[in-house]
C-alpha cells in the first residue's frame, strides 16, 4: 500500500485508489488517500489497516478492455467486498483519478467523491 502515512492523519474518511500517481493527485486535491500499486496487489491484511475509518471511498480506474473486462472495477469490487463500510465511486469510462482531475479540477473531483473540504 502506498502512502500509509495518510492512515495516521486525523479524520474518519480515507480514499483507496489504484496507482501511486492517483494517490499523489488526490493529495493535491486535499483528499487523504492511499493507493494499491495495481489491480492484483490488494492484500488480505489491508482491511485491518483501514479499521479506524468509518468512511472508506474506493476510486479505481474505469478502464474497459477490448475483451469486456474492467480490471480497475474488478479491484474496486474486491475492496468493497472486504471492507463492508466501503463504497465505490465510478469515474467516467476510460478515466482514472489523474485524468479526471486534469479534465474537471480538484473541486469537481472532491464533489464526485462526496468529500467537502
Amino acid at each position: 500500500m502506498y502512502n500509509v502515512m495518510a492512515l495516521q492523519e486525523r479524520g474518519d474518511t480515507i480514499v483507496i485508489c489504484e496507482g501511486e500517481l492517483d494517490a499523489i493527485v488526490l493529495g493535491m486535491a486535499d483528499v487523504k488517500a492511499v493507493a494499491v500499486a495495481g489491480v492484483t496487489q490488494w492484500k488480505p491484511h489491508f482491511p485491518r489497516m483501514l479499521r479506524g475509518f468509518s468512511n472508506v471511498i474506493v476510486v479505481a480506474d474505469n478502464d474497459k478492455k477490448d475483451d469486456g473486462s474492467n480490471p480497475g472495477q474488478d479491484l474496486a469490487h474486491r475492496i468493497v467486498e472486504s471492507i463492508p463500510r466501503a463504497r465505490n465511486v465510478l469515474l467516467p469510462d476510460g478515466m482514472d483519478v489523474n485524468e479526471y482531475y486534469l479534465a474537471a479540477g480538484p473541486e469537481a473531483l472532491r464533489t464526485r467523491l462526496g468529500i467537502h473540504v
